[in-house]
């Protein structure tokens, strides 16, 4: 029951909006492949920056690699983070849409943004989302093993990526959160 209380506290985290330090001395993140069924469509625009490097995005799909796609999210390079929990949002304003959990791995971690159930556990996601063309921001938190409630994330990322078909987005470097 205590984990389960943790992956509450991390969803409120991510729902609220997560917040990174300028410093580009964390731990740098990475790729993935995606796998696509449909949900649901979402509208576009977005604001927001960056926080350390710039993250790298791929697209395929339609016609010229316009037209909606998946998101798929990784983060590679996580030396010191194995077992960690990687949870990443893509969110529009403050609302998020959809989101990734994944157990760091040999230094990696990766998954297709989902869609949020209505229940408590965080990771246990539904269907890949289907985005619609456009800009999304994406807000991403490490957690350490074994966290206790109230869990809070250790580093945290910001960045926002273009979809035009099925898109991966590597994440840039982690910074230690901010409140």
């Amino acid at each position: 029951m205590r984990a389960r209380a943790a992956w509450i506290m991390i969803a409120c985290a991510l729902s609220a909006g997560l917040g990174c330090s300028d410093d580009e001395s964390g731990t740098s993140a990475a790729q993935t492949t995606s796998t696509t069924t449909t949900v649901a469509s979402t509208s576009t625009s977005s604001t927001g920056g960056s926080a350390g490097s710039p993250a790298t995005s791929s697209s395929t799909g339609g016609m010229m690699g316009m037209g909606p796609g998946t998101i798929t999210i990784q983060a590679q390079g996580l030396t010191g983070q194995e077992g960690w929990l990687l949870s990443a949002a893509v969110v529009e304003g403050t609302m998020p849409l959809a989101r990734m959990c994944d157990t760091v791995s040999g230094g990696s971690a990766s998954g297709v943004a989902s869609e949020i159930l209505p229940q408590m556990d965080t990771c246990q996601l539904g269907e890949p989302v289907i985005f619609d063309e456009g800009m999304y921001q994406i807000k991403g938190a490490l957690y350490e093993p074994n966290c206790p409630a109230p869990c809070a994330p250790t580093l945290c990322v910001a960045t926002d990526v273009t979809v035009a078909g099925n898109t991966t987005v590597t994440l840039p470097a982690f910074s230690m959160c901010v409140n």
